[in-house]
């Protein structure tokens, strides 16, 4: 009789671990977080109709509490327009890894001269394409307005590249434009050029792929020659800031 109560203990305490592997290896939990790039659209606050890119990323251990943050853009120059949320839910009653639905939390945000207002967020993706409305309270105008985010996941990492691949000033007075070492471009510019002309030069400026980039100031300074301008790259990943000085040359 002792025999078989452990051999039934023995029998139970296996099938209990086969149930437990079996419940525990069932358990997937999606990977909610990614890169959306798509565009904003808002017809009355801020006249948004412009690029935008949608991070989604973890802040906690709880794989459905997630950080959002949206970077707005204004083709390849300047700082993006840049809105965080840093509670942001996912319903874990119907998330798959294709369809996921999420919330964000109220936050207010200053949006300069068009003033402070409160946001907050609802989304969902599907087939790894997100739809992302944000609900915007104006704080002086007492209305409310939707701004909609709508772009697809991003299928390949990001480049951390930042650099100026092409550097050109199309004007008979700029003789000459150099690269002087990794990060110095001087250009030489033709004696007694007048002022205005310097001040109206147009540049193009090409950087690396996904990159962004400004110029500080936006028309060259000449009464500093050797640092007329700065010219900062940031790499499409944001893991790299590659500033550039730009001096003036007279031949």
């Amino acid at each position: 009789m002792r025999k078989n109560k452990i051999t039934y203990l023995v029998a139970f305490l296996f099938l209990a671990i086969g149930i437990s592997s079996c419940s525990s290896s069932s358990k997937h939990i999606p990977d909610f977080t990614g890169v959306y790039k798509g565009v904003i659209e808002e017809p009355e606050f801020l006249f948004w109709n412009n690029a935008a890119k949608v991070y989604l990323r973890k802040n906690s251990n709880d794989p459905y509490r997630l950080s959002l943050k949206t970077n707005l853009y204004k083709e390849s120059m300047g700082d993006p327009f840049v809105m965080e949320f840093d509670d942001v839910l996912v319903d874990s009653r119907s998330a798959t890894d294709n369809t996921f639905k999420f919330k964000g939390k109220e936050i207010e945000v200053d949006f300069g001269v068009d003033g402070k207002a409160k946001v907050s967020l609802d989304g969902v993706t599907e087939g790894n394409v997100m739809t992302l409305n944000y609900k915007i309270t104006s704080s002086h105008k007492g209305e409310t307005y939707t701004a909609t985010f709508y772009g697809p996941k991003m299928n390949k990492k990001e480049s951390s590249k930042a650099e100026i691949e092409e550097f050109i000033i199309n004007d008979v007075s700029v003789r000459n434009i150099e690269l002087i070492g990794d990060d110095i471009y001087e250009i030489s510019i033709q004696r007694m050029t007048p002022i205005e002309v310097i001040k109206g030069y147009k540049f193009k400026i090409k950087v690396s792929d996904g990159a962004r980039y400004k110029m500080e100031p936006s028309t060259l300074d000449i009464d500093t020659p050797a640092k007329a301008m700065t010219i900062t790259v940031v790499s499409e990943d944001e893991s790299v800031e590659q500033v550039y000085t730009v001096r003036l040359k007279y031949v």
